[in-house]
């Protein structure tokens, strides 16, 4: 069985029924495999009719408004399949056999993890742009599909205290305690998952950037720090990400000052550099370009923006 945790958070269902119908449509799926756990953080469960016409369970669940990280816990509290997946509200399965593809694979035993590609719907600009993702990525939970035990085993769950970038945490962690040849790909001639940039989300909404990079930095934090808790060879690397990670981010030309940060930017960077100095340089310089591609803005002027060094040396007064 697979249980599909859906955390909600006042959206109407017009938003979410997409997904809902999507994946009522799907061809030659053993509907009663699957189970949709749908958590509302913080918003009123909907009317049991809503889901009187699919052919597969609906289960609603309500917790007091405490992000996505404690509805998707909650989930995983609730969970009884053998395998889980986290789907958005607005997001969708794109194809019509996708859950047939993806159930003929969930016997595995040979994985602890099994993924697929994602399409990303785009309309930021103005205008509609689909792509695929067609590489494992450390970004996106969805279109993942986990073993139950292993996570039970583990006793790894998401960040409460992130808001933003918490599934690139909880992504990151996971992969350093999986074997990595207990990863499986789920092949498909297309990605059977859509993630939806919608405007105004959580995601996008400008008005949440501040929190949104100052969440990017205690998720790149609370990374380092589980990386080395499980004596993983990258923390320090990982300590330099989320300095490198901030500085792209404070030193962009739509940033907004937040000198608060910068404070506690400063201080890890103190508390770290001795230790971060130790790495090798070449893998420095692929952190350090890696961060930058991922933060490339538009209009911004390179070269107005104050090199790394200067931009420490400056905060350190």
């Amino acid at each position: 069985m697979l249980d599909i945790i859906v955390p909600h958070w006042n959206e109407p269902f017009s938003v979410g029924k997409t997904l809902f119908d999507m994946l009522a449509m799907q061809k030659g799926a053993d509907f009663e495999q699957i189970r949709v756990l749908l958590i509302h953080d913080g918003s009123e469960p909907f009317p049991k009719e809503t889901f009187s016409g699919y052919p597969y369970q609906v289960e609603q669940y309500c917790i007091p408004h405490s992000g996505v990280s404690a509805a998707r816990n909650r989930g995983l509290e609730l969970a009884r399949a053998k395998w889980v997946t986290f789907c958005d509200f607005d997001d969708y399965y794109s194809d019509l056999y996708a859950m047939k593809i993806i159930q003929s694979v969930l016997d595995d035993e040979a994985h602890d993890l099994l993924w697929n590609p994602i399409w990303m719907e785009d309309v930021r600009y103005g205008k509609l742009a689909v792509f695929p993702l067609t590489k494992f990525n450390m970004i996106f939970v969805h279109n993942k599909y986990i073993r139950l035990d292993f996570l039970k085993k583990t006793g790894l769950k998401f960040n409460e205290d992130l808001h933003y970038s918490e599934d690139s945490s909880f992504l990151a962690v996971l992969n350093v305690m999986l074997e990595q040849e207990r990863i499986g790909k789920i092949a498909s001639p297309m990605p059977l998952y859509t993630w939806s940039y919608r405007t105004g989300s959580c995601t996008t909404d400008r008005e949440k950037q501040k929190r949104n990079i100052e969440h990017l930095f205690e998720a790149n934090r609370y990374i380092s720090e589980e990386f080395e808790r499980l004596n993983c060879k990258d923390a320090s690397l990982m300590k330099y990400r989320a300095v490198c990670d901030a500085y792209f981010c404070l030193t962009s030309a739509d940033a907004d000052p937040d000198t608060e940060l910068e404070k506690r930017v400063l201080e890890f960077w103190k508390a770290n550099r001795e230790e971060i100095g130790k790495c090798r340089k070449k893998d420095l310089v692929r952190v350090f370009e890696t961060s930058r591609e991922n933060h490339r803005k538009r209009g911004t002027d390179e070269s107005k923006r104050p090199t790394l060094a200067e931009w420490l040396k400056e905060l350190e007064g």
